[in-house]
């Protein structure tokens, strides 16, 4: 039976009977290969938690966080006049500069 077990090494070594030297390498398309990969993992990251991975849906969280932090800015004003000033200023999350 000729049959063999590892046919890529039978190839490899069929090549290189000749003396030949194994053709270099094709750094180009070994970068685009990893390009890939790294696309394809990050796809697969947006998809299990979008809040981190998903820049389209980080940056409508900040635009949704700016606008809730300039409508506290502005009501606070009204409610120090209806209520006198508060100790704990209305968004309470945010880090002090």
């Amino acid at each position: 039976m000729n049959v063999h077990l590892n046919r890529r090494l039978n190839h490899y070594t069929t090549r290189m009977l000749s003396g030949r030297r194994p053709p270099p390498p094709n750094y180009l398309s070994i970068a685009v290969r990893a390009l890939n990969a790294v696309i394809r993992s990050h796809k697969r990251l947006i998809k299990l938690a979008p809040e981190l991975f998903d820049y389209a849906a980080i940056d409508r969280e900040h635009r949704r966080m700016e606008a809730q932090r300039q409508l506290d800015q502005e009501l606070q004003p009204a409610l120090d006049r209806v209520y006198g000033p508060s100790r704990v200023p209305l968004s309470s999350n945010e880090k002090s500069v």
